[in-house]
């Protein structure tokens, strides 16, 4: 652990109920995960982005040999039934969860130890009006721990339904939230919220006892020069059938159309155009991969104010990844290079 690390643990063993909102890339999963070692919490639900299962599971393995039981949406209600049966009689430390399965989960049980809220800011936990807002109040659990790296897009208020679940009682109703903290002005169309906290200074010390905050820029001298962390990603529905289809009878139907591989050569090939973007081969859809980019890697990159390179070995998804990376973020900038342009052209 390098030295804010363990700064922010100790907060967050103290408190219990902690908003991290370090900069992404900073360790929020590896904090989280040492905590609920410290505290041996047991019964535990991680609720993240379908794309953030695999992190949280990777990580778990990797630093404690943990196990736990992943439910997505990749599975039919059936299954995921069974799934949280199997869950209540087994030694599993954690259930890992994504914002659909919320309600779902909270009918099987409202009651945990502890409850980890990842990429908060990707379920709507900004907008008191969300989904997920409104189940989590339904909840119960001696430790809560919401992890964002974009804890206010527009102003302080964004902070209010995570303080609320935080400490429901000291932070009871958005409105008085707002005219305490906030400053307001009347607009045209009634009150207008307007970004900076009202008192500053005495903003800052409530947050103190509430979240943890660090910038990569404040604690550049503790972190290496270069971190890589894999993303692991799991396929679903047709882009998973797909490649079974592929895999086990070296055939894929679509359609009226039937794609053949003689030899094994080729089959690899076809895989690992599924596996890229399942449009290179004819079907409409963009896979777990371009998903993951559009959804939750980019948007984390640029709410850093970072430029992204995305790097794929067949140039024939360049145009599917533009034109996902466009659909998402419309006004988003991209610069093509590839082996058809020219050296003068890429320099430029």
């Amino acid at each position: 652990l390098r030295p804010y690390q363990k700064v922010d643990i100790e907060k967050m063993l103290a408190f219990r109920r902690v908003l991290n909102a370090n900069e992404p890339g900073l360790g929020k999963t590896l904090e989280t995960l040492t905590v609920v070692k410290s505290l041996q919490a047991k019964d535990v639900l991680i609720i993240s982005p379908k794309m953030a299962a695999g992190v949280w599971q990777f990580e778990a393995q990797k630093w404690y040999g943990w196990e736990g039981m992943v439910i997505t949406g990749s599975y039919n209600k059936k299954q995921r039934e069974e799934m949280r049966r199997e869950f209540a009689q087994s030694n599993l430390r954690f259930m890992m969860i994504n914002f659909k399965m919320v309600a779902e989960t909270r009918e099987f049980k409202d009651t945990w130890n502890t409850i980890i809220v990842d990429e908060a800011h990707l379920g709507g936990l900004l907008n008191p009006k969300s989904v997920l807002f409104k189940e989590l109040q339904h909840f119960h659990c001696e430790n809560l721990f919401i992890l964002t790296g974009t804890p206010i897009r527009k102003g302080v208020d964004d902070l209010w339904p995570i303080l609320h679940l935080l400490k429901p009682k000291k932070f009871p109703a958005y409105w008085p939230f707002v005219n305490k903290y906030c400053h307001t002005i009347k607009g045209p169309f009634g009150t207008e919220v307007l970004g900076r906290p009202k008192h500053p200074v005495a903003f800052k010390e409530l947050l103190d006892t509430l979240m943890v905050r660090n910038l990569k820029k404040n604690v550049l001298p503790d972190l290496p020069e270069k971190q890589r962390q894999p993303v692991p990603v799991t396929m679903e529905g047709v882009q998973l059938k797909a490649y079974n289809e592929l895999l086990n009878e070296m055939m894929l139907t679509l359609g009226e159309e039937i794609i053949l591989t003689p030899s094994r050569l080729s089959q690899d090939l076809r895989l690992r155009q599924l596996l890229v973007c399942p449009r290179l081969v004819g079907i409409d859809d963009d896979g777990i991969a371009l998903q993951t980019l559009v959804e939750y890697l980019i948007p984390e990159e640029f709410d850093s104010k970072r430029a992204v390179v995305v790097a794929t070995p067949f140039r024939q998804a360049v145009p599917f990844v533009e034109f996902a990376i466009k659909k998402a973020i419309p006004d988003v900038q991209i610069e093509i290079i590839h082996g058809k342009i020219s050296e003068t052209a890429q320099a430029v």
